[in-house]
């Protein structure tokens, strides 16, 4: 009996697709001092973005709002770490997710350069 095929997906059988996989893993092609600068800042915005989220008191509204602000007091900072080529695939990156979502409103919240 074979084993099945999918376990075969997280290991790249040539070295086309190790290169994809670290795209995936990596799509900005941030450097490792990148990482380190952006460890943290990520860390804490996840931090706060899970209270928001546990956060049983607020509404719907005012979660949306909290996580919304918590981004933005995240984002410049976040983007003081980037070159300007990864600036540029992030907003493309971003702005490929909101296309998905189907958001109606993604004009308004294209990231500032």
């Amino acid at each position: 009996m074979n084993p099945p095929r999918r376990l075969h997906r997280r290991h790249p059988r040539n070295r086309k697709d190790a290169q994809s996989q670290g795209e995936e893993d990596n799509p900005l092609n941030l450097t490792d001092e990148q990482k380190a600068k952006l460890r943290p800042i990520v860390a804490d915005e996840t931090q706060q973005l899970d209270a928001v989220r546990n956060d049983s008191s607020l509404s719907t509204e005012q979660k949306i709002q909290k996580a919304n602000q918590i981004r933005e007091n995240a984002s410049p900072k976040i983007k003081a770490v980037l070159t300007p080529e990864q600036l540029q695939k992030l907003a493309d990156m971003q702005q490929k997710a909101r296309q998905q979502q189907g958001s109606p409103s993604s004009e308004s919240q294209k990231p500032q350069q």
